[in-house]
């Protein structure tokens, strides 16, 4: 396999694809984060 600084290009590519799925899990955070906050508003503010 080829090189690239001295790292193994299958080593970069399973390095980069990892990244993506830790960067995937925070933007779930802050979507789930912000589709609850926004149902919890009319909720919280509900005439019972």
């Amino acid at each position: 396999m080829k090189l690239v600084n001295g790292r193994d290009i299958e080593d970069l590519k399973k390095r980069i694809q990892e990244k993506e799925v830790y960067l995937d899990k925070i933007r779930g955070c802050f979507i789930g984060g912000s589709v609850g906050n926004a149902l919890g508003y009319a909720i919280e503010f509900q005439n019972e």
